[in-house]
């Protein structure tokens, strides 16, 4: 069966809606990518398979039915974070190519800005590109940009 998917209006709620939150929030980003974040570290520290839906929730401050409001499993979270991966080195190309007319300047800044970016992310990325090896067909949009 696939998975469901949300409407973009879905992961942006109103404040205040829905049940009460575990513990308040800290943030003013939209609680779905508060998620994105703790799962991010989660499977960072404790792998992915190894983290539940239930620690996703607890770390979100929410409740676990309140979590799969948002996302219907893990893997669409992971989904999600590697949307967000594969979209670093697209804008560091653009960047670079804005930079100047001469490759190996261009080269220079890409390098440097996608390594920057590579090392504010919470997470492995190779573990990401792993994790996304599994069920191919699941993250067929991934390997396809990463073809270009």
């Amino acid at each position: 069966m696939p998975a469901r998917r949300h409407s973009p209006d879905r992961l942006t709620r109103r404040p205040g809606a829905g049940r009460p939150r575990k513990i308040p929030r800290t943030s003013d980003q939209p609680v779905a990518e508060e998620i994105v974040g703790e799962a991010s570290r989660l499977f960072a520290r404790q792998g992915f398979a190894a983290t539940t839906m239930a620690q996703l929730a607890e770390a979100s401050g929410l409740q676990v039915t309140s979590t799969y409001y948002y996302y219907a499993s893990k893997e669409e979270i992971l989904e999600r974070i590697l949307d967000e991966v594969n979209q670093v080195p697209l804008d560091a190309l653009a960047a670079a190519i804005a930079t100047s007319d001469d490759p190996a300047e261009q080269l220079h800044h890409f390098i440097r800005r996608d390594a920057a970016a590579l090392c504010r992310f919470p997470f492995d990325i190779n573990e990401s590109h792993r994790l996304a090896s599994t069920p191919v067909c699941r993250f067929g949009r991934y390997w396809s940009e990463r073809q270009v």
